[in-house]
């Protein structure tokens, strides 16, 4: 869709994490994915296929960026391929669908990266609240709440935008440069959620001045 607002970096934002997490874990190439630009039927298979895979003592993690927007009943849509922002409801692909499918995986930790609010101006943005927002939706609905063993580290906090320099978004390159083994606090050989999101929440508020 022509008229969603243009981020240039996003490839190079999702190659950036999955090259760090290879590089330093050596994960082989069996147990990563990255998809790109695909439309929404051939992401559901895709991700579907991979989480069942998983066993029992897996350590998952997923980093999402991209654009999403509330539909019509407010609900968070991922904008897939073939998103069409005048037809958000039936074109998107839903937030909670896929932290449903997350939760339902056999992994034993899971932690989902939600890169999903970006710099720009376009009209359509007003349809796309933070990603802390998006996620705050979802888990309105006390009787069928979407978080349950997922633990989520969104890009921007209520009424801010994840935002870039011209090599790429801040969020991105935190969540690299955690994985390097720069976020290991304790020196334990490991970055612990804990570890992870502390590093990743001021390394991405110094390089935004405080506005992320």
């Amino acid at each position: 869709d022509k008229t969603l607002s243009s981020v240039l970096h996003l490839n190079r934002d999702a190659l950036s994490v999955r090259d760090t997490l290879n590089k330093r874990y050596r994960i082989p190439v069996d147990q990563t994915l990255v998809i790109q630009n695909v439309v929404r039927a051939e992401l559901k298979s895709k991700v579907s296929s991979f989480l069942r895979r998983l066993r029992n003592d897996s350590e998952l993690i997923i980093y999402y960026t991209g654009h999403a927007y509330l539909d019509a009943y407010g609900q968070p849509q991922l904008a897939t391929k073939d998103f069409k922002l005048r037809n958000t409801q039936a074109t998107g692909l839903p937030l909670r669908w896929l932290i449903a499918a997350i939760e339902n995986s056999e992994a034993k930790d899971k932690l989902l990266f939600l890169d999903i609010s970006h710099e720009g101006s376009g009209s359509d943005l007003k349809a796309q609240p933070s990603s802390e927002k998006m996620l705050m939706i979802l888990e309105e609905d006390r009787q069928d709440p979407a978080l349950r063993s997922l633990n989520v580290i969104t890009s921007c906090r209520l009424g801010e935008r994840g935002m870039r320099s011209d090599a790429g978004g801040h969020f991105s390159d935190a969540i690299a440069s955690a994985y390097t083994g720069l976020a290991d606090q304790n020196g334990d050989q490991r970055v612990s959620l804990a570890e992870v999101g502390e590093y990743v929440r001021n390394l991405v508020s110094k390089k935004s001045q405080g506005s992320q």
